[in-house]
């Protein structure tokens, strides 16, 4: 597994269980430094110093995705039940 991927994970694992559970921030911290080594983490930031170009296609599909979020989460409970 590379060590951008194990990165994201342990991110992902530590703000899920923090959302859950309001860890304090030692803790949260705590969880991704076990899950990765710095050498890994070098290699994660790295990425940022490419440059990439995403897929059209990929990007559009996920401007309509985030769009319908904002949407979604700007409704009101009345508004998603008669489905405006």
């Amino acid at each position: 597994m590379s060590g951008r991927l194990r990165w994201a994970q342990a991110r992902w694992k530590a703000l899920r269980h923090r959302r859950h559970q309001e860890a304090p921030r030692e803790r949260a911290l705590k969880e991704m430094t076990t899950e990765f080594t710095t050498q890994e983490l070098q290699e994660f930031l790295e990425g940022d110093l490419y440059p990439t170009q995403a897929d059209p296609a990929f990007k559009e599909a996920l401007r309509r995705k985030l769009w319908s979020l904002v949407q979604e989460r700007h409704r009101g409970p009345a508004d998603q039940k008669r489905g405006n």
